[in-house]
């Protein structure tokens, strides 16, 4: 028996693709898998998202080709133990990982550069410069890692979150790292992300560009690289993008991970610990034809489970009163209404035993720390 799959695009979600593709030819030999990895030179891959979950760490590791944490010297990585939040809810707080659990802080150029390099010459895979279409690929299955879609046609547009650009600001370190947290910090517009990496510091504000301007944004982020011990360089980037979830993420022999298939605000890393959760059934798809029903209904639980996790935040409110917080914090108390409705995610909340097939993404001690530290009432 002999099995081809196929990965789209060289970004972040889908050098993950391969890591798993990778993965799974290690553990079943008896598949004599073949790779294809398509990517279109004319296209730059985004290079966001460099924050991550435990899920992150653990898939390095099974590939490979990180065997051990010295490793992560390759992608300018460093370990991260959790997330901290400022100006929240009632007080300042941490989510931690598990114990003996850690994600990373990485450079995501690096990382997709690092994975691309070292393999495209691998036995058993082929890389091809070209722009391809599904119907272009024989392969067993194809991994859709192309990028954002032109329509959402065929998309969900998730309802509550209030946030829909970002501006980041590069810096660089004035002495070393000092935390291993990722920073997520409440502003006036918004809130800002800080990913500490070894060789600078990322800052990112995400905002409303509806309710807020660029310039204000620009301006209030001063205070926070202020509060850093570092100093902003001239590398920024500032856009705007949607939330949305394909309604089919696995049907027939494509699977959509990465921004072909969704993509929500990156609070906790929720962004790209979805591609995670979609190529997990890749390993089963390969072997055994159909359930793509089942596929596609763990799914969909799984984004609607990011967001209920996501709005609880704003839910919470910050020290922060005036537009944007109103019309954040309004969103949020609907959302958790909503989710304690819900007999699933109720459960999550209540702290009451789960009773589904679901396997949730967020096990209940993270519920627990956010719901704590937030001050929410269950």
């Amino acid at each position: 028996m002999s099995k081809k799959i196929a990965i789209i695009g060289r970004g972040t979600a889908g050098c993950l693709s391969y890591l798993r593709s990778l993965t799974i030819k290690n553990n079943h030999p008896d598949l004599n898998l073949k790779i294809e990895w398509y990517y279109d030179s004319d296209s730059s891959p985004v290079s966001v998202g460099e924050g991550t979950t435990p899920n992150f760490s653990r898939e390095l590791e099974a590939s490979g080709l990180f065997p051990t944490t010295c490793d992560l010297d390759k992608i300018d990585a460093r370990p991260k133990i959790g997330i901290s939040y400022e100006n929240w809810g009632e007080s300042d707080y941490i989510h931690p990982f598990a114990f003996g659990e850690f994600g990373v802080h990485f450079n995501a150029n690096k990382f997709q550069d690092f994975v691309f390099n070292s393999q495209k010459d691998a036995e058993d895979v082929t890389v091809l410069d070209k722009n391809v279409s599904h119907e272009d690929i024989d392969s067993d299955l194809i991994i859709d890692c192309s990028g954002k879609p032109k329509s959402f046609e065929d998309y969900d547009i998730p309802k509550y979150i209030p946030v829909n650009a970002v501006h980041v600001q590069q810096c660089k370190w004035n002495t070393e790292p000092k935390y291993l947290h990722t920073k997520t910090i409440s502003r006036k517009w918004g809130w800002v992300f800080v990913i500490p990496l070894t060789s600078r510091c990322s800052v990112g504000y995400l905002y409303n560009k509806d309710i807020s301007s660029l310039e204000d944004v620009k301006e209030d982020i001063l205070e926070v690289i202020d509060s850093l011990d570092v100093t902003a360089t001239s590398v920024t980037n500032s856009f705007h993008f949607d939330n949305y979830v394909r309604k089919k993420l696995v049907e027939d022999r494509v699977v959509y991970a990465g921004n072909s298939g969704f993509f929500l605000e990156p609070m906790e890393a929720t962004s790209l610990d979805g591609v995670f959760r979609i190529i997990q059934c890749v390993e089963h798809k390969i072997q055994i034809d159909g359930f793509d029903n089942v596929y596609n209904w763990h799914s969909k639980k799984f984004f609607k489970e990011l967001e209920y996790f996501i709005m609880m935040h704003y839910a919470a409110g910050s020290k922060w009163k005036n537009e944007f917080w109103d019309f954040a914090q309004y969103r949020g108390k609907k959302a958790l209404e909503e989710a304690k409705l819900d007999p699933l995610f109720g459960s999550f909340i209540k702290r009451e035993p789960i009773k589904s097939d679901y396997s949730p993404y967020f096990n209940p001690f993270s519920w627990e720390y956010n719901l704590k530290g937030l001050g929410l009432e269950r």
